[in-house]
């Protein structure tokens, strides 16, 4: 019996949509996303009913869902607040999601959803960090660059990076090049470095490094998570 033969898309789609009528937690996420974001083809768009297949699949304990929760709440923070926002990555975080563990430290040095503990939240990175959750070492660059409860740091920030980087999280180096040539108020930016770092990331396969690089610079900032409404 030969099972090179993938399933029809039609099938998977019907397949799938047959699992989340059930509840299985996993399945109304991954509908909830498609429906969110629309395929063209299979799932049309329709965002609330996507949102409300996300909160059904936390509510049935699938933690991840909380996470990309929290990722579109802030994309519409008239209709949700930071405390929700921070909310949902701690529950996620209390149940030992990785993800939700860094960007509720996050939270907690930034002041999102809450009162702002700088130094709270930056050794809950470093502790993060330290047990091998790299995107910790980026939640951390933002905190160094953007001068979180001490000076900025262009260089504390690219190590960091670097970090991150050395453990395969995408961007590194686009965000390196882009925080050397942006600087600080006390560092001057670094063109000649950025370049370098520019190249570097090419060599390593980062998605559009030049057009995220110049974005960067018109922005003339970088955060790890985007700002949201207190």
């Amino acid at each position: 019996m030969c099972y090179e033969d993938t399933i029809p898309e039609d099938k998977a789609a019907a397949y799938l949509k047959l699992a989340a009528d059930r509840h299985l937690p996993e399945a109304l996420a991954a509908v909830g996303m498609l429906e969110i974001n629309g395929d063209g083809v299979l799932f049309p768009v329709n965002r609330e009913q996507g949102m409300r297949k996300l909160q059904a699949a936390l509510m049935l304990g699938y933690q991840p869902a909380a996470v990309t929760l929290a990722s579109l709440y802030m994309a519409e923070p008239d209709k949700h607040s930071a405390e929700s926002i921070l909310a949902l990555y701690k529950n996620a975080a209390e149940q030992g999601d990785a993800r939700a563990m860094v960007a509720y430290a996050y939270c907690i040095a930034t002041g999102r959803g809450c009162e702002a503990d700088a130094a709270k939240g930056r050794e809950m990175l470093k502790t993060l960090a330290f047990n091998g959750m790299p995107y910790a070492s980026m939640a951390l660059a933002d905190l160094y660059f953007n001068g979180v409860g001490e000076a900025p740091d262009v260089r504390a920030a690219v190590n960091a990076l670097g970090e991150a980087a050395s453990a395969g999280v995408p961007q590194c180096y686009t965000l390196m090049a882009a925080l050397t040539a942006l600087g600080t108020e006390t560092t001057k930016g670094d063109e000649r470095r950025a370049e370098s770092f520019l190249r570097m990331a090419e060599e390593n396969h980062e998605q559009s490094p030049r057009e995220l690089y110049q974005s960067l610079l018109a922005d003339k900032e970088w955060h790890f998570l985007p700002p949201v409404q207190k």
